[in-house]
């Protein structure tokens, strides 16, 4: 009997038909052809099958013939999408972002405008090549196993990857100042535009052929909103802070529409997707609690409702320049956060978990989150107890808590165990990334705690602050060479039934899977030298991958005689034996 403790090679490796209920499940294109290294009460709780039901289809399907296994654009997209979020964090976005910080840093000043044009191609890198990317290709991958469908058109999802990597390169491309500079950014704006309006196509498509409904199904198409609204600002988001305009006219249009830009980027898009889907995958294969009915529903109302306030009353402020607004737009994001620390205290994101090596990337993420929530709360406090109308320093230390510190880090956090699984590797096995998270967060604390302090003692905490960014950069090379390499991993190799169609045993066959599913050979093997394989352990080990050729070739047998006294072997078999699957 298939029981809870058999991992998924186990099962398929000795009953190939049994991948047919598995890929229904949402199992097709993880781990290759024999399935990721996990348990099947692993799997169901995942995929959000009942286990009694799926060890009952399993058992129904062990003498079903094996399908052919075939890797298809939708199982693979992921790669695409994950390895090129690694090299934009590694260049236009993290790298380019704290080579300006060392510079902000050497200057004392965060309004050096001179920089403006690359700063705000790193932010674009940020949003749509780090964090967009990253988003797209987990979408791609996770959600329709969630939903328990295939993703609609990957082709077009693979035209979105394309387009969203020509619009970030010919953004960067107007990072600096040359003769193309402008035409160049608002055709790169478009190409990001088209790239996300076509992702949200076909992620909508997907899901609506679904049948599943679950409580996070509101934050991920809240979340699709606000990518469509943000990506088709894009194009005039550049236009309207576009280069050789005059300072005080940039500085007025930054100070109007760059905020609310920036969150409803950040709070709207990725805030929400990653609070969603937390409640959906944490609890399943993280070990985190459950979030209940009430508690979903109630952050989605403050994180949505404290959204939309906050938008609306920064606008109503820019429009009467009444303090009343301003005071409402702090609300709005007050709500929010306070939304956010409702589904972290749901779901125990600072002291549950597996313990593995993810657990420790998502709890400071969550921990991060807090910080930022906090730092929200008390902005205006701050902002009055040292005399100051609005602190840049603060306001960018929250911002900063958040997208480095919350999301990024739940981005090093989900991968580090969800990649491992889609390439069949027990993610046990790796390096616990210690030092990448290390970097990564005294970076983080560095950066939000002298940046804060550069309002107080800017000569000492302005270069502390610029030299942050390297060990977070450091941080993030570290895991983005580790993931590579674990994506460039080969998968097990396509599963061989343990008896040809013909009922013969052939050379191609392995020796495991012979002596496991037809005991009676053992005395065969046993007598041509092969006495190992009386011993569970070894068949399971040294024997998995050993074809009866290879067998051969070791102890010095005639490859036709030795099959040749298999076959009688089978031949010989009383009637009660032929066809068992007895399971040593």
């Amino acid at each position: 009997m298939i029981t809870k403790d058999w991992t998924l090679p186990e099962v398929i490796e000795k009953y190939p038909g049994t991948r047919r209920v598995f890929d229904e499940a949402g199992l097709h294109g993880c781990g290759g052809a024999s399935g990721p290294q996990e348990t099947v009460e692993f799997f169901a709780r995942v995929h959000g099958v009942p286990l009694d039901k799926l060890l009952a289809d399993l058992e129904n399907a062990k003498d079903s013939a094996a399908a052919a296994y075939r890797e298809e654009l939708g199982d693979v997209l992921y790669r695409r999408f994950f390895r090129a979020a690694i090299v934009v964090i590694l260049t236009a976005s993290a790298t380019l972002g704290a080579s300006m910080l060392l510079l902000y840093g050497l200057r004392r000043t965060f309004t050096s405008l001179d920089l403006f044009a690359p700063i705000q191609a790193h932010a674009n890198a940020q949003v749509f090549g780090w964090v967009g990317l990253f988003v797209m290709g987990f979408a791609c991958q996770g959600l329709p196993r969630f939903k328990f469908v295939r993703l609609w058109r990957p082709d077009l999802a693979n035209l979105s990857f394309v387009l969203m990597l020509a619009g970030l390169a010919l953004r960067m491309g107007a990072a600096w100042p040359w003769a193309a500079q402008t035409a160049l950014g608002l055709i790169g704006a478009s190409l990001e535009a088209a790239a996300g309006l076509l992702f949200v196509v076909v992620i909508a498509r997907t899901l609506r052929e679904s049948r599943s409904r679950d409580d996070w199904d509101k934050y991920v198409v809240a979340s699709l909103l606000s990518f469509v609204i943000v990506a088709l600002l894009e194009p005039v988001m550049f236009w309207i802070t576009r280069p050789g305009l005059e300072p005080e006219q940039l500085i007025g249009r930054v100070a109007a529409f760059l905020g609310p830009y920036r969150n409803l980027q950040l709070l709207g898009f990725a805030g929400l997707i990653i609070l969603g889907v937390s409640q959906r995958i944490l609890p399943t294969a993280f070990g985190f609690r459950a979030p209940g009915k009430i508690a979903v529903h109630a952050a989605f109302l403050l994180l949505t409702a404290g959204l939309m306030v906050d938008l609306a009353g920064w606008g109503a402020f820019r429009a009467t320049r009444s303090a009343g607004w301003a005071v409402a737009s702090w609300l709005g994001t007050s709500g929010y956060a306070l939304g956010a620390l409702l589904v972290a205290w749901e779901l125990r994101a600072w002291t549950r978990g597996d313990g593995d090596r993810s657990t420790k990337f998502i709890r400071a993420a969550y921990l991060w989150m807090a910080v930022a929530c906090l730092m929200v709360f008390a902005e205006p406090f701050y902002a009055r107890a040292l005399g100051l109308r609005f602190s840049h320093a603060y306001h960018g230390a929250i911002r900063h808590a958040f997208t480095v510190g919350f999301i990024s880090l739940m981005i090093l956090g989900v991968s580090s165990k969800v990649v491992p699984i889609l390439g069949g590797i027990d993610p046990r096995s790796l390096p616990a990334l210690w030092l990448p998270f290390l970097l990564v967060n005294v970076g983080n604390a560095m950066r939000v705690t002298f940046q804060v302090l550069t309002d107080v003692i800017p000569g000492t905490a302005y270069p502390i602050m610029g030299a942050s960014g390297t060990l977070e950069v450091a941080g993030l090379a570290m895991w983005g060479v580790h993931l590579w390499r674990l994506m460039g991993r080969r998968t097990a190799e396509p599963v061989v039934p343990p008896v040809p169609a013909d009922g013969r045993i052939t050379a191609d066959l392995r020796v495991a899977d012979l002596a496991e599913r037809y005991p009676i050979l053992l005395d065969v093997f046993e007598r041509y030298g092969f006495k190992e394989l009386r011993n569970p352990l070894l068949r399971r080990t040294l024997a998995r991958r050993v074809t009866v050729r290879m067998a051969c070739d070791l102890k010095h047998v005639g490859e036709e005689e030795f099959l040749a006294a298999l076959n009688a072997a089978l031949d010989a078999r009383s009637p009660a034996d032929r066809g068992t699957l007895e399971r040593v």
